[in-house]
């Protein structure tokens, strides 16, 4: 099945380096291509914060949403024209896991959890259930929290 063609869109608000030395790097050491990357920050002053600490070449463009984060998640969506697939990050992931089951559904307390292979592949399969639903978005959250990280 071939990738979707996706953005990737990360809410952040004074944390430039945070941004910086954890979800872009991660999106690096992934090879998400950078032209994917679109940072949303409160106001002018933040971008120019932004535009001062991050690499060039590490994301496409910062936009100026709205303060809040309640603001700016309902603002990223809308920036975008409509049906645009997009993946939405937090600005402090450092590690992506997957849960590997030991074959037992019953019991989670055996089971492994490991680094992510492939971001793309996780994508991938992302957009492609959510599309079963009708939906062109979804995203992951920077918890790690064995309980919500279920063989299904």
């Amino acid at each position: 099945m071939p990738l979707k063609e996706y953005v990737v869109a990360i809410p952040s608000y004074k944390r430039p380096e945070t941004l910086r030395d954890r979800t872009l790097k991660v999106l690096q050491n992934y090879r998400i291509d950078p032209n994917k990357i679109h940072i949303f920050v409160a106001d002018q002053e933040q971008k120019k914060i932004y535009e001062g600490v991050l690499p060039n070449k590490s994301y496409k463009k910062i936009i100026i949403g709205e303060p809040g984060i309640k603001n700016i998640r309902n603002f990223m969506p809308n920036y975008f024209p409509e049906g645009q697939y997009i993946f939405y990050m937090d600005d402090d992931i450092y590690s992506v896991q997957e849960t590997i089951n030991n074959g037992d559904l019953t019991n989670r307390k055996h089971n492994k959890h490991v680094k992510l292979k492939s971001l793309k592949d996780l994508i991938n399969k992302g957009f492609k259930m959510s599309e079963d639903t009708g939906l062109t978005n979804w995203g992951v959250y920077p918890v790690y929290n064995p309980f919500f990280m279920k063989p299904t």
